[in-house]
Formats: C-alpha cells, structure tokens, sequence
C-alpha cells in the first residue's frame, strides 16, 4: 500500500518520473509473489483524464503528464478506482468525470 502527492505546481514530468521509480521498485519486490495486491492512493493533480476510456481531455493543457500517468497505470496494471465526485460539482474541479 502507497500514497502519492503529485503537488498542481512544479515539474510534472520530473514529479511522475519519481512515482515511476517507486512502482519500479514496488513491481520488484512482489514479482516472486504472484497473487500480490498494490494499492496506490493519492491526488494526482491530473484531472484532464477520462478513466472510463482512459484518454486525455483534447483541450487539456497537462496532455504529456496525463498521457505518462495512463501509461504508468498500464504498465503496472493498476486501475482507477474511484467511480464517482469526490467534490461538489459546483466547486468546479473534480476527480472523476
């Protein structure tokens, strides 16, 4: 079990790059056990993705990180988990669309 904080400002490439490391050496330590469990929670500041098909928003301003975090979600075979608002619509950001 993990969190992660990836701060709104700040080098995002750099800032998943890091995360990347951490599931590396995750993905290293449960290799030998194949009924292992990961749980990744955390606030991404990413929310231009569109889990449902896992695309990016066209008109998102963060299109490289968000395609990075897809792409690290598959190649360690995670999967978005939150299913519905977890902030009032009217406060005009929210984690799942």
């Amino acid at each position: 079990m993990a969190s992660y904080y990836r701060p709104p400002s700040g080098d995002a490439s750099a800032q998943l790059n890091a995360l990347e490391k951490s599931l590396q050496h995750i993905s290293k330590k449960v290799k030998n056990n194949p009924n292992h469990t990961v749980i990744l929670g955390g606030d991404f500041n990413l929310g231009d993705i569109l889990w449902e098909t896992e695309t990016v928003d066209p008109s998102s301003q963060k299109k490289t990180a968000c395609d990075k975090l897809i792409q690290m979600f598959r190649d360690h075979y995670l999967s978005h988990a939150t299913r519905c608002h977890t902030r009032r619509p009217s406060s005009g950001s929210i984690l799942y669309q």
